[in-house]
This record gives C-alpha cells, sequence and structure tokens, in this order.
C-alpha cells in the first residue's frame, strides 16, 4: 500500500512540474518569436581597398632573413657534481 501511493504521489508531483514547465515554454515562445522577427541587418559594404588589385597582388619583399642566436653549451651544464 505504500508503494501505490509513494508512486502516485511521484507520478502527480511530475506531472504538476511537467505542466508548469510547459506552461512556460508556451508563453515564452511567443515572446521569443517577436524578438526575432523586429531584428534587422544591416547592410554591408564595399570599401576601396577591397576592389583594390594593388592591395591583393602586392608581393611583400624581405630584405633579411630573422634568425636567432644559437645556444651555447657552458662547463656548468657539463660538470657532473651540479646534477648528482
Amino acid at each position: 500500500m505504500k508503494t501505490k501511493v509513494r508512486t502516485l504521489i511521484a507520478i502527480l508531483a511530475l506531472g504538476t512540474i511537467g505542466f508548469t514547465n510547459i506552461n512556460a515554454i508556451a508563453d515564452h515562445k511567443r515572446v521569443g518569436i517577436a524578438e526575432f522577427a523586429t531584428e534587422k541587418e544591416e547592410m554591408l559594404t564595399i570599401e576601396s581597398w577591397m576592389i583594390d588589385t594593388n592591395y591583393w597582388t602586392s608581393k611583400a619583399v624581405v630584405d633579411t632573413l630573422e634568425t636567432e642566436d644559437s645556444l651555447q653549451v657552458e662547463s656548468w651544464m657539463l660538470d657532473k657534481s651540479i646534477w648528482e
């Protein structure tokens, strides 16, 4: 008998929660659709640099190559007494 009562209470609780959520979602759907309908996107414009062939066909010339200084092995790096 206790199991049946608990099951009925659980079913009623879940039903009530489900019904409340359905009503809440239905109310917000109307508002959400109205928000999307009022948004407008800005018109895109073509700027002068977008159609300038010199801008798109120019080749970059590198005068000097950048190089990093090579790392040097120092005496303390090879000293076994430091590492042991």
